[in-house]
C-alpha cells in the first residue's frame, strides 16, 4: 500500500519512486490530493512495524518503538496494551484458565539523547486452555513529551498461539469439549447388498467425501476428516493504488 503520492516518481523529497515515505521525512496523506512532504522538525516517536507477528503463548514479544527527527533532546512517550481477543487477566480469560494470556504493560518510555530505537517486552503465559483460537494482543503510543509527537504508527498489534495441545486419546481434560463425529462408510454390492459401519472420530470437520464404483456395481462411500484450525484473524486489505498517480483512488 503506497504511504505517500507526491505525484512523481522521484527519490530525495520525502515520497520515494516507490510511493513510500523516505527516513527523516513527513507526507500528508489525503485520497485524490497529492502528498506534501517535510523533513520533520519536532521529535516524532512511532512503533517500527504496523504488524509484530504470532508467538507461541509462553515466550516473550519484543515489540520495537523509532525516534525520527532531530535526536538532540531526551523525550518519551507512554505504551499501553490493549485486550482484543487475548485476556490480560486469568478471571476474565475462562473459568479453566490458569494464568492471563499475556501481562499488560502501561508505561513511560524514554528515548535519551542521541537514541533513535527503543525496544518493550510482552511477556505471554501458559494458560493451561488447550486448543484456542489465536488470539490478538494490540499496543498503542498516546501522551508524547511536550517536546515530541506520535508519528503515523500508533498502533500496533501480534498474535497469541496455542502451545497447549490436545489430550491423547482415553485421557480426560476438563478444560476442553471435544466434539466427536460418527464416521460412517455404506458399501453396496450387486446393488442389492449393502453393508453398512459407523466408527467415532474427534476430528472435527469433514474435507471430503470419497465414492469409489467397481464394474459398475460395486460402489464404497467414505469420508475423510482435517483437524478443526482455527484462521488468523482476517486483517482489511488496504485498496490498492498505482505509485505516481497522486491518490486517485
Amino acid at each position: 500500500a503506497e504511504e505517500c503520492d507526491d505525484g512523481n516518481l522521484a527519490d530525495s523529497d520525502g515520497c520515494s519512486s516507490n510511493c513510500t515515505i523516505e527516513v527523516g521525512w513527513e507526507c500528508s496523506d489525503e485520497i485524490q490530493k497529492k502528498s506534501s512532504c517535510q523533513k520533520i522538525q519536532v521529535p516524532t516517536v512511532s512503533f517500527t512495524a504496523e504488524d509484530f507477528g504470532t508467538h507461541d503463548e509462553g515466550v516473550a514479544v519484543t515489540i520495537s518503538l523509532q525516534r525520527d527527527g532531530p535526536a538532540n533532546v531526551a523525550v518519551n512517550v507512554t505504551v499501553r496494551t490493549v485486550d482484543a481477543g487475548a485476556s490480560s487477566s486469568r478471571e476474565s480469560n475462562g473459568p479453566n484458565a490458569t494464568a492471563a494470556d499475556f501481562a499488560a504493560v502501561g508505561r513511560v518510555v524514554t528515548f535519551a539523547q542521541g537514541v533513535t530505537l527503543q525496544t518493550i517486552i510482552i511477556l505471554t503465559h501458559e494458560d493451561g486452555v488447550a486448543s484456542e483460537s489465536i488470539e490478538l494482543v494490540q499496543l498503542a503510543l498516546s501522551e508524547p513529551s511536550s517536546n515530541a509527537k506520535i508519528g503515523r504508527t500508533r498502533l500496533t498489534r501480534f498474535r497469541i498461539h496455542d502451545a497447549t495441545p490436545l489430550p491423547a486419546p482415553g485421557e480426560s481434560d476438563s478444560t476442553t469439549a471435544v466434539t466427536t463425529v460418527a464416521v460412517q462408510v455404506t458399501t453396496t454390492i450387486d446393488g442389492t447388498h449393502t453393508t453398512t459401519s459407523s466408527g467415532i472420530t474427534d476430528m472435527t470437520t469433514v474435507a471430503a467425501q470419497v465414492t469409489t464404483t467397481i464394474d459398475g456395481t460395486h460402489t464404497t462411500t467414505s469420508s475423510r476428516f482435517t483437524d478443526d484450525m482455527e484462521p488468523i484473524p482476517n486483517e482489511t486489505a488496504p485498496l490498492m493504488d498505482m505509485c505516481g498517480d497522486a491518490k486517485l483512488t
